[in-house]
């Protein structure tokens, strides 16, 4: 019996030590597939390879790297419920909170109330403020019920990374169905990153229009890029992947030309090339989105208010938050884009879309309840720190900016007769 026992552990230790030489082996071989485009150095190639494994994949930059976010077809993605965004508590309905408590009443609608849907990124959804209390949203919503026999409820649905065409799904998928009395859209910073930037971190030559750092992540998995929507299994998983590459007959192929090619096979490749030798930095994709959510607001009597959003790089005295060592650039963007560089790129797509904005306000001119609104230079004369990093707001900046939308809204008579 103890030479059958010890048999066993033998062959056990036999295939153990087999299984992980395969293993290995087949990493090296992708690896070495990866690495042989010519513009793929070792280093790129490993980084590639591991975060195709499902223990890796979150802190790699997968499609899974944020748990506080769900895949969800219609929009891409979406916040968990009850989930943890930054600083802030995501409610059980999926958008953030106005305090500790869940928004009531919703998503019915009683008499006499007046609900306002906040849309946009992550600077929208308060991403660096303090807590759930100090977000623009919350602020609107105290402005608009102090002193105030009506009711306001202002729906903060920020979502991290969302810019107007993804605002335009989450507002024709959603929004349009909980009877908003008011839409605002806060855009400007990701339209602008997406539009001129994003390519370089995904490894493109080109942007595609109204595409999202997580289009690029999604396209990829089911492209079978980057791992996978079907994860690959957390044991024996690179031989797996490389049985899974030689069936599908792209053994004589990298993983980098491979992701070329398909890219380049994409319609909406060369519909945005197109589109990009008339309109390089997209301007009139992001005009089209605003524009074809103010219609629909206008059809329903909706009130709406289009804002592009302040920005360090233009009128803010940046002394404080240099002396703080606030950092003012997204990383990742390769060596070609340094701080000065990046600042030039947003600046400039920051001043075509003023345009566009400006163009938007005159053509619904005619329309009381539309309004577009560049808000570039609110900070113009603020000497106090407002930025925590290049996109977000602190409490302060959040508090200026919901006083200026306060301010509009009164102006635009939006505001119930007292």
């Amino acid at each position: 019996m103890s030479n059958l026992g010890k048999n066993v552990r033998e062959y056990l230790v036999i295939v153990i030590v087999t299984l992980v030489v395969v293993e290995i082996g087949a990493f090296g071989i992708l690896v070495w597939r990866s690495a042989a485009a010519d513009d793929t150095i070792l280093a790129q190639a490993i980084k590639e390879r591991v975060r195709q494994h499902p223990l890796f994949r979150r802190r790699a930059g997968g499609i899974t790297r944020a748990s506080e976010y769900v895949f969800q077809p219609p929009t891409q993605y979406a916040f968990r419920a009850n989930a943890r965004f930054s600083n802030l508590q995501v409610g059980r309905h999926g958008f953030i909170l106005n305090g500790p408590d869940e928004a009531e009443p919703f998503p019915d609608k009683t008499a006499g109330l007046k609900r306002l849907v906040l849309l946009g990124g992550s600077s929208a959804a308060g991403a660096t403020a303090s807590g759930n209390d100090k977000t623009i949203a919350a602020q609107l919503e105290r402005l608009l019920n102090a002193g105030s026999d009506a009711r306001y409820q202002v729906l903060n649905f920020g979502v991290g990374g969302n810019y107007t065409y993804g605002e335009l799904q989450k507002l024709i998928t959603e929004v349009a169905y909980l009877q908003p009395d008011a839409v605002i859209m806060f855009d400007g910073f990701n339209d602008a990153h997406y539009s001129n930037l994003e390519h370089l971190r995904a490894g493109l030559d080109a942007p595609l229009m109204n595409w999202a750092d997580f289009s690029y992540q999604y396209f990829d998995a089911m492209a079978g890029l980057r791992g996978s929507l079907r994860a690959a299994p957390p044991v024996m998983t690179y031989a797996y992947l490389l049985v899974a590459e030689w069936l599908g007959g792209a053994n004589s192929q990298s993983l980098r030309q491979r992701r070329a090619a398909l890219y380049a096979e994409l319609p909406a490749q060369t519909l945005s090339d197109w589109v990009a030798s008339r309109d390089p930095r997209f301007e009139s994709v992001l005009q089209t989105n605003l524009d074809l959510a103010a219609a629909w607001s206008a059809r329903q009597n909706t009130w709406f208010f289009g804002y592009l959003q302040p920005h360090p790089w233009e009128y803010k005295n940046l002394d404080c938050e240099r002396a703080a060592g606030t950092k003012l650039m997204v990383g990742r963007l390769g060596p070609t884009v340094d701080e000065v560089r990046y600042a030039d790129i947003m600046r400039t797509a920051f001043q075509g879309y003023a345009k566009a904005y400006g163009a938007l306000d005159q053509a619904y001119a005619s329309e009381a309840q539309i309004r577009f609104i560049d808000l570039r230079q609110l900070f113009d004369g603020v000497a106090d720190c407002i930025y925590n990093d290049p996109i977000h707001y602190n409490d302060q900046g959040n508090q200026l900016i919901a006083r200026q939308m306060y301010a509009d809204l009164q102006e635009a008579g939006f505001l119930a007769e007292p």
